[in-house]
């Protein structure tokens, strides 16, 4: 519910359906695929430290081995006529030569890697099972924060490999993630730069405590979100970057990396920020994500299915002729019944609703059938505060009281009634507005709007126009 009433849909109606599922119905929608998107994505926000550029080789090392020796296993397996303990000496040869070997050399992994398709029976290949599919480029350090990078065609892959359970037992205290964006290799290549990160998070997103997009100073026409942490978000944050000055930390969204800058300094101010090729749009969702919060389970779409509009639009059209006639009624009974003084109910009638409007347009709330109805209301609640006030004046008229003292007493008497009676209709909608979920809620907005600008017409610009009718007329007579 945060993430969807952020994301601007009037009156969504959210539900559960048995133990494992969620109804979201939204109304009006625009855009289905965005909505998807905000609703699916789990938005897990952390800072991850980069492990040292020299890690990369021994834990490589080490997943080649593990994959190498599960082939071999396997292929002992399937071969039936060998004996079991031929078996154990293929596996323990195997690991004398990976203990004899080298270490790793980074040199050869693009030369696998970059050309054509890998051959899984290639000796090389079988050799080096885990790294063969992973290129190294030192230029990406540079600017990325990693120098390792998977080509694209290779990166389903080298996912599978990282999930396997011998991959698994080796990333105890480390864990790979992808890039976000794809890195241009050159000669038309593209691929995933892939980061081998701390596993345990220095920091999360449940720290958060504001996220806005604005404009990139570095990168025009693109956007970025800014960050504030809380004071024990910032506490750590000043901790983690003084204590690791010169390494790279990942901002990680959801198990991918969005960027990886280098800790030039301790930062104890508690702001960060995500930058890249963001779109307004995009910066505006990710900072509504964050904002909401991280959802801790994954969302998948089960079913979709969209309404037409007909048959809501023609239920709003007669809530529109409802509202028009009512207005029209009221209009044609003040000016016939308070004569020229009508017109000043009129006057705040129609200046009672365009503030509504206005609010409901600043904050971009979509006028529905029940906010139709709220208006409705409003409008019967406005000229029944106009009602005691003119009521009042008479009254005090009737006492040979002159038309200035008159309006001076009717708004000073009637002022707490009216007051007494909004207040009252306002607590209810206050409490509409703090349970009511859907229509209820979209009723509850329009009435507590129109509450308070009924009583800003009636009791603050209604007297600024009586009295400024009456100011010079001490003696001349009031058309009421």
């Amino acid at each position: 519910r945060n993430r969807v009433d952020q994301f601007g849909v009037s009156e969504p109606d959210i539900k559960p359906l048995g133990t494992t599922r969620v109804i979201v119905q939204l109304p009006g929608l625009q855009d289905v695929e965005r909505a998807k998107n905000l609703i699916g994505s789990t938005a897990r926000l952390e800072f991850r430290l980069v492990r040292p550029e020299e890690d990369n080789s021994a834990i490589l090392e080490r997943l080649d081995e593990a994959f190498r020796l599960t082939a071999a296993a396997a292929e002992t397996v399937a071969e039936q006529d060998e004996p079991a303990g031929e078996t154990e000496q293929t596996a323990a040869a195997d690991t004398e030569a990976v203990g004899a070997d080298e270490s790793l050399d980074f040199a050869d992994l693009p030369q696998q890697a970059a050309g054509s398709e890998i051959d899984e029976e290639d000796p090389w290949v079988k050799e080096h099972p885990f790294s063969a599919y992973v290129m190294f480029n030192p230029n990406l350090s540079r600017y990325v924060g990693t120098p390792l990078v998977v080509e694209t065609r290779y990166v389903p892959k080298v996912r599978e490999m990282l999930e396997a359970p011998e991959a698994q037992r080796i990333l105890r205290d480390s864990e790979f993630q992808f890039r976000m964006e794809v890195a241009d290799l050159g000669q038309g290549l593209a691929g995933l730069p892939l980061f081998l990160l701390e596993k345990r998070a220095s920091l999360t997103g449940d720290r958060l405590t504001s996220a806005r997009s604005k404009p990139d100073p570095d990168r025009p026409g693109s956007f970025m979100v800014s960050m504030n942490l809380d004071r024990k978000g910032a506490r750590t944050f000043s901790k983690v970057t003084g204590e690791n000055v010169g390494r790279h930390l990942a901002i990680t969204l959801d198990g991918r990396v969005n960027s990886a800058p280098v800790i030039e300094g301790k930062i104890p101010s508690g702001q960060a920020s995500i930058s890249g090729t963001f779109t307004s749009t995009d910066a505006n969702d990710l900072a509504l994500l964050l904002r909401a919060g991280a959802l801790p389970v994954d969302v998948r779409i089960e079913e979709e299915r969209t309404v037409g509009p007909s048959l809501g639009r023609d239920s709003i059209n007669q809530g529109l002729k409802a509202a028009l006639y009512g207005l029209l009624l009221v209009v044609l009974f003040v000016l016939v019944y308070y004569r020229l003084s009508g017109f000043v109910v009129v006057f705040a009638l129609i200046a009672n609703i365009v503030i509504l409007m206005a609010v409901l347009a600043q904050f971009g709330l979509v006028l529905t059938l029940p906010g139709i109805a709220g208006i409705i209301l409003t409008i019967g609640m406005a000229v029944d505060a106009n009602v005691l006030i003119n009521e009042r004046i008479r009254e005090e008229l009737r006492r040979n009281k002159t038309a200035r003292a008159a309006v001076d007493s009717g708004y000073s008497n009637a002022t707490r009634t009216i007051v007494d009676a909004n207040v009252t209709t306002l607590i209810a909608a206050g409490i509409l507005l703090w349970f009511g979920t859907g229509p209820i809620l979209g009723f509850a907005v329009t009435l507590s709007i129109g509450i308070l600008s009924s009583m800003f017409t009636a009791l603050v610009l209604t007297r600024v126009i009586m009295e400024t009718v009456t100011r010079n007329r001490a003696n001349a007579g009031l058309s009421i």
